[in-house]
């Protein structure tokens, strides 16, 4: 059975980095972004073009694309960089785009909401911003709101118990919150085999 993780949070709170580290030490691990799906499936489109697509679309598209490479891909472990909610502004308009799929839960064995200081996730946008070009939201309004909304919809989530969640907290170092993500998985794991039911001895 696939060991798929699947790690959420707004841009900034270092989802690619924590996966690409777990990644390195779980040598049979291979990482799924859902922002690469979306570019890869609508032709190459940039970010800021994607975000005219209509949710509806990325998100039938996301999902079929996602299911498919869980039951295709040969690896044991799939890290899935992805978001509960994308939060979109174009001009005054504010969309909330839920990207979750409950056609998800069979193939989830963790889920991590990774969570950051809102001044850090201001802070590394704008570094990112300088190094790559992309344009980032850095108004720390929209940053509390954005992160409250994806808490907010890991919390029903949560709430109903059909996949193991937890949150992180990514302000402090990298290892760390890479540490605590794995001792996580292993406990899971080790709950879940106790839950295997064995014949009894003769």
């Amino acid at each position: 059975m696939k060991n798929v993780i699947m790690l959420v949070g707004i841009n900034g709170v270092g989802k690619s980095v924590i996966s690409k580290k777990l990644q390195e030490d779980r040598g049979d691990a291979v990482v799924i972004s859902a922002s690469n799906i979306l570019k890869n499936t609508f032709g190459g489109m940039t970010y800021a073009e994607l975000e005219k697509v209509s949710p509806e679309e990325k998100f039938k598209k996301l999902e079929l694309i996602t299911i498919r490479l869980f039951t295709k891909n040969s690896a044991n472990t799939i890290i899935l960089d992805t978001h509960l909610v994308a939060c979109n502004r174009l001009n005054e308009n504010v969309t909330f785009e839920n990207m979750w799929s409950d056609k998800y839960i069979p193939f989830i064995r963790n889920l991590f909401l990774i969570r950051v200081n809102p001044e850090e996730i201001l802070r590394r946008r704008k570094i990112d911003e300088m190094r790559t070009g992309r344009i980032r939201d850095t108004n720390l309004d929209n940053i509390i709101a954005d992160q409250q909304r994806n808490q907010e919809e890991y919390e029903i989530l949560a709430s109903r118990n059909v996949v193991d969640c937890a949150v992180i907290d990514n302000s402090r170092e990298l290892s760390e919150a890479v540490n605590e993500i794995k001792e996580k998985i292993e406990t899971n794991n080790e709950i879940n085999e106790n839950k295997i039911w064995r014949p009894p001895l003769r």
